[in-house]
């Protein structure tokens, strides 16, 4: 591949427009946070460099070239938008410089978020499994007992798990219980069903 076509992209080119429309006036009261803005674009345009110097795939280049031109398109027309003209609104759409200084300052609320939420997945799953496996076995080596709970399978599987939703919250005493019942019955349903 050419240096020409290594290095001569419209994804720097939106890179360029998005520095500059940083140092825009803006009609909005603080912007002092565009930095990150910049600091996050430089990195991952100084990432997209690298890769188009030593990446011999060209539909990879292209693929990731072309996914950051969608992502610097998006960041300059909500930087225009949002800060420099509001047109809208900065309390529903701040900056984006703002938004990703308010990611870096929380980032241990979302990784415990996140880390709390896949505990919760990951045991609704296992119970399931602890639950399907076993029934799955016995209901499939007694042909009484398989005919009869397939019908009840079938029936309860015709119904949309959303429905179960207000009954379980009725019932379980926690949203943790809440939400493993329902990940857990969830997969059963699919993996017995199935």
């Amino acid at each position: 591949m050419t240096l020409r076509k290594r290095f001569l992209r419209v994804t720097h080119l939106l890179f360029v427009i998005l520095i500059l429309v940083q140092f825009l006036p803006s009609r909005a009261e603080d912007n002092e946070h565009k930095f990150h803005l910049i600091a996050a674009a430089s990195a991952a345009e100084l990432i997209f460099l690298l890769f188009s110097a030593f990446s011999s795939k060209k539909d990879l280049l292209r693929d990731f070239g072309n996914i950051l031109s969608v992502i610097f398109f998006v960041f300059t027309a909500w930087t225009i938008l949002a800060p420099k003209t509001l047109i809208l609104d900065p309390l529903i759409f701040p900056a984006p410089g703002e938004v990703l200084w308010q990611f870096t300052a929380d980032i241990d609320k979302l990784s415990e978020g996140a880390a709390s939420s896949l505990k919760t997945v990951f045991s609704g799953y296992i119970y399931a499994l602890l639950l399907g496996i076993p029934m799955g076995v016995i209901l499939g080596s007694f042909k009484n007992i398989r005919s009869s709970a397939t019908h009840v399978v079938n029936f309860a599987g015709a119904i949309p798990p959303i429905v179960f939703v207000p009954y379980s919250i009725a019932l379980l005493p926690s949203f943790d219980t809440v939400s493993k019942y329902r990940l857990a019955t969830n997969t059963f349903l699919i993996d017995y069903v199935i």
